[in-house]
């Protein structure tokens, strides 16, 4: 993947951790408002598709490494795996 394409998709990602955690003005990001086990597990996602951006795997299905479709992240920005995969081994 392209810097352009991963710059964009770090700071969509940077926005939806804010809005997922529900940071407060002054509030670090360590600290999120909203603690239900659903956001937690979205902002856990987000830091780790951050995480694997800085990582160098951004974009790659974690099961079996093929190209994860820019459709795929543009509409989930966090996904970490592929239809085929997600499909074959739920979970």
């Amino acid at each position: 993947m392209q810097k352009a394409q991963l710059d964009r998709f770090r700071s969509l990602l940077q926005e939806r951790l804010v809005l997922a955690a529900g940071f407060a003005p002054g509030v670090s990001p360590d600290e999120p408002l909203r603690t239900s086990p659903r956001d937690r597990a979205l902002v856990d996602g987000i830091r780790a598709a951050l995480d694997r951006i800085e990582e160098g795997s951004y974009g790659a299905c974690s099961r079996c490494g093929q190209p994860l479709s820019e459709r795929q992240l543009e509409l989930r920005p966090a996904s970490a795996v592929c239809p085929a995969c997600r499909r074959a081994r739920p979970g």
